[in-house]
């Protein structure tokens, strides 16, 4: 027999990881989903953005968002980092992710990882995770997070899965589609928080 897919997700949760995890889960099947963008973001517009690692998902969509963020997609006031939640401080960005950035006229090799503090997560606005595992993990350290984080990929096309799973283990293809998704779910997010026309930047 087949073990399902929340199973094996439970599983690979560690520690008080996997009882939010499982809160996460019921949580998602009796209550009514979270608006899109948590209160505030509006006039914030302070976007973190987490990984394992920060060394591919999270600091690419640190990059695209700080690209759109220039080219006026979005409001003055967008602010974007990144960190991971096991991320070696210093370490630079996986040569696979430099390769790949590159085709999407990014220029990673400045990138250093840095690890999840308290001070990041309390001054965004919004917390955007890569995976099931990294919001658990994420709200397990710091519960004052919980409402104002969101899956990336639910901001993708409806009926895609709300996860970007971490393409470390596969081979630069997997890279290049996980980045090609990421650009895609920053662009409908960017969409969500661009200001209306009249109001202010």
């Amino acid at each position: 027999m087949k073990t399902p897919p929340w199973v094996r997700l439970v599983a690979r949760a560690r520690g008080p990881a996997r009882l939010t995890l499982i809160r996460l889960w019921a949580r998602r099947l009796l209550l009514p989903d979270p608006p899109p963008l948590p209160t505030g973001i509006a006039t914030g517009q302070h976007v973190l953005f987490v990984c394992h690692g920060n060394i591919l998902r999270s600091a690419v969509a640190e990059a695209l968002f700080a690209r759109m963020a220039g080219l006026g997609l979005l409001p003055a006031s967008a602010v974007a980092a990144s960190g991971g939640l096991h991320a070696t401080e210093g370490k630079p960005a996986d040569p696979r992710g430099i390769n790949v950035a590159a085709e999407l006229g990014l220029n990673l090799a400045g990138h250093r990882a840095r690890r999840l503090t308290g001070p990041m997560v309390d001054t965004a606005d919004l917390v955007v995770v890569m995976d099931r595992i990294n919001e658990a993990e994420l709200i397990s350290r710091y519960r004052q997070a919980a409402p104002k984080t969101r899956l990336l990929g639910t901001f993708g096309d409806d009926g895609t899965p709300p996860e970007i799973p971490d393409p470390f283990m596969g081979d630069e293809e997997a890279v290049r589609q996980a980045f090609r998704r990421i650009d895609e779910c920053l662009r409908r997010l960017a969409a969500l928080i661009r200001p209306l026309p009249g109001s202010p930047s």
